[in-house]
């Protein structure tokens, strides 16, 4: 899989309170967001370190969301909530995820921890225009 530095979301982020929390990058990509945008895929992992772990039942969704304006967000595609027990070391939970159409100037990633906090958890997301076969 091919990386790019300028196209990471989420590095080492933490996710653990419930509710959502925004990806620490938001990209910029001009006035050519969809152009830019058609080739690249969205892939999230969990950190190599350590698992997601609650004291209950935990889960994580994902949404990604765009904007002309960095203050009013559009959802693009929500990505189904993953329970803690899929949500181990180095997995990949929703695999490679194709960006939709709608792109505009800025893209975030919008986390949402539902039913119970997380003790730990850390997630590294990025868009690569390759996609890694096995």
């Amino acid at each position: 899989m091919i990386t790019d530095k300028l196209l990471e979301l989420s590095e080492d982020q933490a996710i653990t309170s419930v509710g959502s929390a925004n990806s620490d990058n938001v990209l910029d990509f001009g006035k050519a967001g969809d152009e830019i945008a058609k080739d690249l895929n969205l892939v999230i992992q969990v950190k190599q370190d350590a698992d997601f772990a609650s004291e209950g039942a935990a889960t994580l969704a994902c949404a990604i969301a765009t904007s002309d304006d960095k203050s009013t967000w559009t959802t693009l595609l929500s990505l189904p909530a993953i329970a803690k027990a899929n949500l181990k070391k180095g997995a990949r939970p929703w695999g490679f995820v194709k960006i939709p159409y709608g792109v505009k100037r800025y893209l975030k990633l919008v986390y949402t921890v539902g039913t119970a906090a997380f003790t730990a958890g850390k997630v590294w997301a990025t868009l690569t225009p390759s996609l890694e076969i096995k």
